[in-house]
């Protein structure tokens, strides 16, 4: 059964590996990929990003990708270079999924989540599946006595991912 990304790119990229399931995703594993190591310039970083994007896909060999798209903030991030930066690194994972053979799609913000806060997107993220429940707080993280999924993301890049991939697997993976 193929497996599927979903990416939040950024420096710190987050992502969730996947397979389509009837209801919601079942969810392999969740993660960042960071540059860190690489150096702090926001050049060094990047190559660091792509460098271990690189490894991921060819570690988890997803049958294809999907990449939230950048959106246009405001005119401060323009003028401070966040946008570029960002639209920078949304190039080069696609040109790493282009490298290795892996079909990729974009999903803009507008059309998984809208406008909605962070903390409200997440909160349907865990809705959808099924962590708001069964020992969940609100806030996602576990309740005395009850066990984190193995797939638990640790950041907001990743239970972005996660949002993703529950979005294209209510679509069933069609691009």
């Amino acid at each position: 059964m193929p497996t599927y990304l979903t990416v939040d790119p950024g420096v710190s990229t987050g992502w969730c590996l996947f397979r389509l399931g009837k209801h919601r995703p079942e969810v392999l594993a969740t993660g960042v990929v960071e540059g860190k190591k690489f150096g702090f310039e926001w050049k060094e970083k990047m190559q660091g990003v792509t460098l271990e994007f690189q490894k991921l896909l060819q570690s988890k060999k997803p049958a294809a990708v999907w990449l939230e798209k950048p959106g246009a903030f405001s005119s401060t991030s323009a003028l401070s270079g966040s946008q570029g930066k960002l639209d920078a690194c949304y190039g080069m994972l696609i040109g790493v999924c282009i490298l290795e053979g892996i079909p990729w799609n974009e999903i803009t913000v507008r059309e998984w989540k809208g406008q909605l806060p962070k903390s409200v997107s997440t909160n349907r993220t865990r809705v959808a599946l099924g962590m708001a429940m069964n020992g969940y707080r609100g806030s996602g993280s576990p309740l005395r006595g009850y066990p984190l999924p193995n797939f638990y993301p640790r950041s907001e890049h990743a239970w972005d991912a996660l949002g993703l991939a529950v979005y294209v697997n209510n679509r069933k993976g069609k691009p």
